[in-house]
């Protein structure tokens, strides 16, 4: 938290996301959007908690971890502001979802921005790992932001993909397929 709040005064956060595994970054989000009166978006990962994978191997963890488990699981769906999901399978929730909230399957997104964002500029993030080697394609990202583009030609100057993370040219392809070659860029990891 007081690592949180001396980057919050240098520059402030307009919204805090958190993420599982470890479900503990939704305790974090929780008090860091508290404490600095700022949104928080969760996104729910597969699995929520590691006891779901030892589950599923036949293991099992002790009760006082179920029940915090249990604890944080309902007051993230309750308390964040937005609630995300994987992309692939989005279209579950856990049970015990409140109704009415907002669910979406998104990539997960996040970017230091220096500076002023540029001006008229629609500018899409996706931090994380494509390639073989990680069981995942940027294809579905590009061949939606391609459909997006040939709806809307005139958001085709003023949009832009930045993919952040291990190089992979993997997605080239379908860039160029699309014709997009100038709205999407990769820059590598981000530190």
């Amino acid at each position: 938290m007081k690592r949180a709040r001396v980057l919050h005064r240098e520059k402030p956060f307009d919204l805090v996301c958190s993420r599982s595994l470890p479900r503990s970054a939704h305790v974090a989000g929780y008090w860091c959007s508290r404490a600095l009166d700022v949104p928080w978006a969760a996104n729910i990962n597969d699995p929520w908690d590691i006891r779901f994978i030892l589950m599923h191997k036949g293991g099992t963890l002790p009760l006082p971890h179920r029940l915090t488990s249990d604890y944080w699981l309902r007051k993230t769906l309750k308390e964040a502001c937005l609630l995300t999901f994987r992309v692939r399978g989005s279209a579950t929730t856990p049970r015990g979802s409140p109704g009415g909230i907002t669910r979406l399957g998104v990539p997960h997104a996040g970017r230091a921005v220096e500076g002023k964002p540029e001006e008229g500029v629609f500018e899409l993030v996706h931090a994380g790992n494509f390639g073989s080697m990680f069981g995942r394609t940027a294809e579905v990202l590009v061949k939606g932001l391609s459909e997006f583009l040939g709806r809307r030609d005139e958001a085709r100057s003023v949009t832009r993909l930045t993919l952040i993370g291990p190089k992979d040219d993997s997605y080239r392809k379908w860039v160029t397929d699309s014709d997009i070659e100038k709205n999407v860029g990769s820059s590598g990891w981000v530190l």
